[in-house]
């Protein structure tokens, strides 16, 4: 049960995150669409990104339901080593990228609800310090 939620939860994330994704945009722009995408879900589902915090770390979960929770970030995982190869972006591990942007957005979460009229300026210097962290130039 605590699988098919984990799963449920991570699909229906990932089909936000990658709604209207630019394919042929640049790197920066094609992470900042997701950077967006992530933070409005996270903001219109807290109870399911706090739900999902708390089963990802549960040692239950099969190596079947977290392979298949991840198929649709193929593509994320995808953009990040080709701007790699680009040298575009750090040499930074897929998971710790991930993880970064997944700590920032949600820090950046935590500030647009304290100050919801500062919304869109939380999302755009959460995404600048994020990529400042990961891309080789700024």
């Amino acid at each position: 049960m605590i699988n098919t939620l984990y799963k449920e939860l991570k699909l229906g994330m990932a089909a936000s995150m990658l709604d209207g994704y630019p394919r042929a945009g640049s790197v920066r722009s094609r992470m900042q669409h997701i950077w967006h995408k992530y933070i409005d879900w996270g903001m219109a589902h807290p109870e399911q990104l706090a739900v999902l915090n708390k089963v990802s770390v549960y040692e239950g979960l099969t190596d079947d339901c977290r392979s298949a929770a991840m198929a649709p970030f193929a593509e994320i995982i995808n953009l990040a080593q080709d701007a790699r190869q680009q040298k575009l972006l750090r040499d930074i591990p897929d998971p710790f990228i991930m993880a970064m942007m997944s700590a920032q957005a949600e820090m950046t979460m935590h500030f647009i609800k304290t100050e919801p009229a500062s919304a869109e300026t939380y999302k755009t210097m959460g995404f600048e310090m994020y990529w400042n962290g990961i891309a080789t130039t700024h």
